[in-house]
């Protein structure tokens, strides 16, 4: 028995000796990227095509409400950022009028179980929604 421990205490060292002095390799460098040259297009939507928007929401009751609002308006192409307050009962929107309209948002939201403005809620919609979600 004392020999069985002589020889794991004597061995351990060994074997983390060697399995430490194992040839490291180097990180792989990281690709350069790539540089516009006079062939890279920019596209942007035009300053003016950029409205912002509050939209009431009335039904927003908590920050489960806020998360699922949010991903619902971002889900909204052309829509650029959304900020969304259950407190305030509110999601002031960004977005690009060239490929959106506020109506889209609204229905957006609509689909998601909640009012927005004057567009009711999707009934469906709002029954799948979490007991938090669900005012009075």
């Amino acid at each position: 028995m004392k020999k069985a421990l002589y020889v794991i205490i004597l061995g351990l060292p060994i074997i983390f000796w060697a399995c430490n002095s194992e040839t490291k390799t180097e990180a792989p460098k990281p690709r350069p990227l790539p540089t516009m040259s006079e062939h890279t297009e920019i596209s942007a939507a035009p300053a003016d095509n950029i409205r912002e928007s509050t939209i009431k929401i009335p039904t927003a009751v908590c920050k489960t409400c806020e998360a699922a609002i949010t991903k619902a308006v971002n889900n909204v192409d052309g829509v650029t950022d959304v900020k969304v307050s259950a407190k305030g009962h509110t999601a002031k929107v960004k977005f690009d009028a060239g490929k959106t309209t506020l109506l889209k948002i609204q229905t957006a939201i609509s689909k998601a179980g909640y009012d927005a403005d004057n567009i009711k809620r999707d009934s469906k919609a709002y029954d799948k929604l979490p007991s938090c979600c669900k005012a009075g």
